[in-house]
């Protein structure tokens, strides 16, 4: 019995070991954004005509920043509206609203440049002036707190495959003019890829950007171990952070390149590098020193610290381009038009605040605190319901509850 314990814990050691090192060897990849743009390709090879035409109007709109300011250049601020979608086939599958909120605030450090391992290594490094918020009005005009929670019959999703963005192959469909984030077992143990995002002007029915759900926000302590402590190098969602930038259009540093010094990122201020930068490694190629530290190379999380100011032109410039929808929208406003509430809360302190009319039909329940303010009328229908340990209130006022 004894001697059958210490070959079970020895197998189990070697296991653990087994996929440390396998992923490390396959999760140096970090990423699959090129090689699923060339599937795209594949299929609709009807794309790449229109997309070099705007490619090219983002290059001119690029260099016209530029060339307009001899100082760093700073543009308007941009808020990009976020909907989580998260495929679960197991219960851990399905995280945490918290840890989706920790995703945005990493998101709005890095692009802002508020992070804390920022460092001046780099004079180029830049704020973004991007922000990223959660949605709270859906695709058909409803109140909603910027997640869907949708079960599939998979168990893990195929990086190389389109699956995620399908609802009759075990996935969800892309929500037009918002970031959609689809949230899935990606089985990184077995594929080596993190997460992976298109470029803009490829297909739209798979403009979504797609994490593996262990690495998605800050990492939770839980009872003194991080909740995925296999994946710990990826555990401060740098992940998002770089798919997110391909979404926006930047390249690896390397570009899409062939492992010379060949070809490029088009952002000036990167220094030409020939190949990725994996774990914390340093080192120079091209003649110069490489840029590792930039969120778009494929260090460790923790050694990712920046954006230049030639990239916050190159995604300022797509975002005019390619998604326009992202400079003028009211998906986040705290200031909502007239909204349908069929969002129950459950144990939830919040306030609704319309500058037209509120029409609910939802439940309140387990100790809820729900506000709503209306400028012209608040609609109680059949379905609307309040347990007796909440508190509910109705108001009418002036604009946005001023």
């Amino acid at each position: 019995m004894k001697s059958n314990l210490v070959f079970s814990t020895t197998f189990f050691f070697l296991w653990i070991t087994f996929l440390i090192i396998s992923f490390n060897a396959k999760g140096q990849k970090r990423c699959n954004t090129n090689e699923l743009m060339q599937l795209q390709l594949n299929e609709h090879p009807e794309i790449m005509a229109k997309k070099k035409v705007l490619d090219r109007l983002v290059l001119e709109q690029q260099q016209q920043t530029v060339n307009q300011k001899t100082e760093k250049a700073k543009s308007a601020l941009v808020t990009i509206p976020v909907v989580f979608h998260i495929l679960h086939n197991k219960a851990e599958e399905d995280i945490s609203f918290d840890q989706l909120q920790s995703q945005i605030t990493v998101l709005n450090e890095d692009y802002r440049r508020q992070n804390s391992n920022a460092t001046n290594t780099w004079s180029q490094a830049t704020d973004a002036q991007i922000e990223f918020c959660l949605a709270n009005i859906d695709i058909d005009g409803n109140y909603f707190e910027g997640v869907t929670r949708t079960f599939t019959n998979k168990s893990e999703f195929n990086p190389q495959s389109f699956d995620m963005f399908s609802s009759s192959s075990g996935g969800k469909e892309i929500w037009p003019d918002y970031l959609n984030i689809y949230v899935c077992n990606l089985d990184v143990f077995a594929e080596g890829v993190l997460g992976s995002a298109p470029f803009p002007g490829y297909f739209a029915a798979y403009d979504g950007v797609v994490l593996d759900y262990r690495v998605v926000g800050k990492q939770k302590i839980v009872n003194g171990t991080k909740a995925y402590k296999l994946l710990t190098n990826y555990d401060l969602g740098r992940t998002a952070t770089h798919e997110v930038g391909h979404w926006l259009d930047l390249e690896h540093p390397w570009g899409p390149g062939d492992g010379s010094c060949n070809v490029d990122d088009n952002i000036s201020d990167t220094p030409n590098s020939a190949n990725a930068y994996n774990e914390c490694n340093a080192g120079t190629s091209c003649g110069s020193t490489d840029m590792v530290d930039n969120f778009m190379d494929y260090h460790y999380d923790a050694c990712m610290n920046l954006f230049t100011q030639g990239q916050a032109n190159r995604m300022i410039a797509s975002i005019n381009v390619y998604r326009p929808y992202l400079v003028n929208h009211n998906k986040c406003s705290n200031c909502l038009s007239s909204v349908n509430v069929d969002l129950n809360f459950q144990n939830k302190v919040k306030t609704i605040i319309s500058n037209g009319v509120i029409t609910a039909q939802n439940d309140i329940f387990n100790n809820s605190n729900i506000s709503y303010f209306a400028k012209n009328r608040i609609t109680l229908n059949s379905g609307f319901s309040i347990d007796q340990s909440s508190d509910f209130r109705a108001f009418l006022s002036g604009d946005c509850g001023g």
